[in-house]
């Protein structure tokens, strides 16, 4: 409706200019409707769009926290399991010694 202004009596000829000055001011409000209606649908759709996109980001830095800490915790578990075996290996060591100790002496005495 706001561009009804531009269509001009005059150019629309005479004599059933009036009938089709009333046909394109009615064509034109129509077509202004369904401009206006595509205009909401299509912010409609790009806020729907937008949440999507802000659920997805919010999911993405959510799961790449995640995955850090997946990582950290892999890493300790290495670290864990590389300590236990240098313990044990030590162990198993100390354990020889004292055997080897315990057989010289038993020999010996």
């Amino acid at each position: 409706m706001k561009y009804l202004h531009r269509i001009k009596p005059s150019a629309c000829g005479n004599g059933s200019g009036s009938l089709m000055q009333e046909e394109l001011r009615d064509r034109f409000v129509k077509l202004e409707v369904e401009v206006t209606k595509d205009n909401q649908r299509l912010q409609h759709e790009i806020r729907d769009l937008k949440s999507v996109v802000d659920t997805i980001s919010k999911e993405f830095h959510f799961s790449r926290g995640e995955l850090k800490s997946v990582a950290e915790l892999y890493q300790l578990y290495h670290k864990l399991t590389d300590r236990i075996e240098r313990d044990s290996e030590k162990r198993d060591s100390q354990h020889q010694e004292l055997l080897n100790a315990l057989s010289k002496k038993l020999d010996a005495g």
